[in-house]
């Protein structure tokens, strides 16, 4: 009977560990992601415009590009020229500005004027209209009950092997 119950935790133990392992990670992921989505992304035409950024400007000129996430090269993308949960004449603020600073290129300073001012309107988006911000388990919490579960698979794999060694030496 105790053997059968020292599998039965074991099993549990691993299961918990591996699930709850995948799980932070997944969760680690999707915020990591989700936080990038406001960074405005400054490259050269023929960039790759990659991860999970949703405005991507021309240095050159501050234009925004049209590209697909994950290939190189603008013809044939389409734009991803607004922000989730901005309004439209918040993204044309954006926009505009990024314009008329980008008449000669976008200098540094220029660059972080621009995600300045998407921060300062971010701050006014409701956090239910963030993509950051979805109900449900994901992100942050998924990573936190994740790595709760794959600590508690730990702390009873190591209680398992405590009480293995503490049967063993009763039986000595």
């Amino acid at each position: 009977m105790r053997l059968l119950l020292a599998c039965l935790v074991a099993i549990v133990s691993v299961g918990l560990v591996a699930f709850g392992g995948v799980s932070a990670l997944a969760g680690f992921l999707d915020q990591r992601a989700a936080d990038r989505v406001y960074v405005v992304q400054f490259q050269r035409p023929g960039d790759e415009c990659g991860g999970a950024r949703q405005l991507h400007l021309d240095v050159t000129d501050g234009r925004p590009l049209s590209c697909r996430p994950g290939y190189a090269g603008v013809v044939g993308g389409y734009a991803r020229n607004d922000l989730p949960g901005f309004a439209d004449a918040q993204n044309e603020q954006v926009l505009a500005l990024a314009e008329g600073l980008g008449g000669d290129g976008l200098s540094s300073a220029e660059q972080r004027q621009i995600q300045d001012r998407v921060d300062q309107i971010l701050a006014t988006v409701p956090a239910a209209e963030r993509p950051d911000r979805r109900s449900g388990l994901w992100g942050a919490r998924q990573a936190w009950l994740g790595g709760g579960l794959a600590v508690a698979g730990v702390v009873g794999l190591v209680a398992l092997l405590l009480l293995a060694v503490r049967a063993n030496r009763r039986g000595r």
